[in-house]
C-alpha cells in the first residue's frame, strides 16, 4: 500500500499505474477544513437551444409574422401582413400591406398560404386553435370606399378609418363567418382566443374622439380615447356580450387576454391614468424631473367574468414608463407578463440597467406580485411572449445590448432573445440569435 498525504487538493496528484488495477481510498477522518475551492469561468459559445426545425415563409416583398396556433393535427397556423405577391405569397394580387394565413406542418413545410383581399390595407394580430381544428384570426382592415373580398360587408358606416375583425375558419382553411367593430372611429382587435363552447373571445383596441358620440357597433359605454374593449362571440359568430376597460386617456389591450382555469378571463392593459375603471388605484409615475410624461405607461389587471362582468385584479408600475406585450395565466392558478420597463421603483424596484429592461413578472391568484426578473444592461430589451414549461417559463424577446446580462452576447443591431427561469424567477439561461441587422423572437408556442 501507498499513502499520499498533501497540503491541500488544489493541484492534481499525478499517479502512474503501469500494469494491473488500483484501488484508492481517500482518509476522510484525517483531512481538514481548508480554502473553499475556486473554478474558473467558462463561456459557452452555444448555449443549450439548437434549433431542429427551420421553415421559412414569404416572398421578396415584407413579410411579418404576428403570432401562430397548433392544431391537434400537429399543424400550424401562421398569421400576419405582407408586402408580397410573389413565391408563398403569389395569391396577393398587389403590392400593398396584407394580412395573411398560412398553414405548415410541424416540420416546417408550407402546405398553404392565403392573403386577405378586397382592403387597401390589412392586418392579422392573432390566431387561435378550437378543439375541432377550426381556427379563429383577428386583426384589422381598412379602405377608403366600402370593401369587397374577403372584407365585403363588414363596415357598417361609411368611413376611411380602421375597422377591427374577427373570422372563424375550419380545418381546411375554408372561412365559417366573419364579423367586425365598425365605426366612424378607428378599432382593431389585439388577440382571440378559442373557447371551449366553439366560439371565441377577443380584445380590442377601440378609439374615437373625445365629446363625439360614438356610432359604432360596442355596447359598453367607454370612457376614453382609446379604450381596450373584449368581446365574447358564439360558435356561430353571434355577438353575447362586450365590456370596455378605459381611463381618461389611453388604454391598451396589447397581447394581454388570457382564460382563467374556472372559465373567466383575465385582461392586462397598458394604461395613462388612474380614473375611469381604474378609479382610486395608484399611478406610480414620477416622470423625468417629477413631470410626468403623456406617453408614460403602467399596467393595470382585470378578471372579466363569464357574463362579461368586469373588476379590477391589480396594478403594476414604478416611476417611468412600463410597457406590457402578453400575458398568459399559469398552472398554479396566478398569471404572469412580459413586456420592458424604465422605472425603478415599485413594481420594478432595484433595477439597475440605463436601458430599457425587458422582464418577466409573476403574480398570485389575486393579483399580488411573487417575483419579478429583469434583464439588465446599458442597452435596451424587451420581452414579448412567455410560455410556461415544467422546470418554469420561457420568454423570447430582443434587444439591443452587448453588456451587463448581454456581455459578449451582441450579434449586432437588435438580437432576438430566449430567456428560461424557474419557478422562482430566477433566470437559468439567456440566449440570443442573429445577425450584423435587426431580428427579433415574436412568439413562443408550447408543442405537446
Amino acid at each position: 500500500a501507498v499513502t499520499v498525504a498533501v497540503e491541500d487538493l488544489s493541484k492534481p496528484i499525478p499517479v502512474n499505474v503501469k500494469m494491473g488495477t488500483a484501488d484508492m481510498y481517500v482518509d476522510v477522518a484525517s483531512m481538514v477544513e481548508g480554502p473553499a475551492p475556486t473554478f474558473p469561468q467558462i463561456k459557452l459559445a452555444q448555449g443549450i437551444f439548437k434549433g431542429s426545425v427551420l421553415g421559412v415563409l414569404g416572398g421578396t416583398g415584407s413579410d411579418s409574422p404576428s403570432e401562430s396556433a397548433v392544431l391537434s393535427n400537429g399543424d400550424v397556423v401562421v398569421v400576419g401582413s405582407t408586402t408580397s405577391s410573389n413565391k408563398d405569397f403569389a395569391s396577393h394580387s398587389n403590392s400593398k400591406r396584407a394580412g395573411f394565413i398560412a398553414q405548415t406542418t410541424s416540420d416546417g413545410d408550407v402546405l398553404d398560404a392565403t392573403v386577405l383581399e378586397g382592403a387597401s390595407m390589412s392586418g392579422i394580430s392573432s390566431v387561435s386553435a378550437g378543439s375541432d381544428d377550426s381556427f379563429f384570426v383577428a386583426g384589422y382592415y381598412q379602405n377608403d370606399s366600402a370593401p369587397s373580398g374577403d372584407f365585403e360587408g363588414l363596415n357598417l358606416v361609411e368611413s376611411p378609418q380602421r375597422d377591427a375583425f374577427i373570422a372563424k375558419y375550419d380545418s381546411q382553411g375554408k372561412r365559417i363567418w366573419a364579423r367586425s367593430i365598425s365605426s366612424s372611429f378607428t378599432e382593431q382587435f389585439e388577440t382571440v382566443i378559442a373557447t371551449d363552447d366553439g366560439g371565441c373571445v377577443a380584445s380590442a383596441e377601440v378609439m374615437f374622439a373625445q365629446g363625439k358620440t360614438y356610432d359604432g357597433n360596442i355596447d359598453s359605454a367607454m370612457p376614453g380615447m382609446v379604450n381596450a374593449v373584449v368581446v365574447k362571440y358564439d360558435k356561430d359568430g353571434n355577438k353575447e356580450w362586450d365590456v370596455a376597460v378605459g381611463c381618461n386617456g389611453i388604454t391598451d389591450p396589447q397581447g394581454g387576454l388570457a382564460v382563467r382555469d374556472d372559465g373567466s378571463y383575465l385582461l392586462l392593459v397598458e394604461r395613462t391614468a388612474s380614473n375611469g375603471f381604474f378609479e382610486g388605484a395608484p399611478f406610480y409615475g414620477e416622470g423625468v424631473d417629477g413631470q410626468t410624461r403623456y406617453v408614460d405607461f403602467e399596467i393595470g389587471a382585470a378578471t372579466i367574468s363569464k357574463d362579461g362582468t368586469a373588476e379590477l385584479l391589480g396594478v403594476y408600475g414604478g416611476n417611468l414608463n412600463d410597457s406590457m406585450n402578453s400575458a398568459i395565466t399559469t398552472s398554479d392558478g396566478g398569471f404572469a407578463f412580459v413586456g420592458y420597463t424604465e422605472s425603478t421603483t415599485q413594481t420594478f424596484a432595484g433595477r439597475e440597467g440605463e436601458g430599457d429592461s425587458g422582464y418577466l413578472a409573476k403574480c398570485d391568484a389575486n393579483g399580488s406580485v411573487e417575483w419579478v426578473a429583469m434583464l439588465e444592461s446599458s442597452g435596451d430589451s424587451s420581452l414579448n411572449s412567455v410560455v410556461e414549461t415544467e422546470e418554469g417559463y420561457l420568454a423570447v424577446g430582443s434587444a439591443e445590448a452587448s453588456d451587463g446580462d448581454f456581455e459578449s452576447m451582441d450579434k449586432g443591431g437588435n438580437d432576438a432573445v430566449v430567456a428560461t427561469f424557474d419557478r422562482h424567477g430566477n433566470r437559468t439561461s439567456l440566449r440570443t440569435f442573429g445577425g450584423t441587422k435587426d431580428d427579433d423572437a415574436v412568439q413562443a408556442v408550447s408543442f405537446d
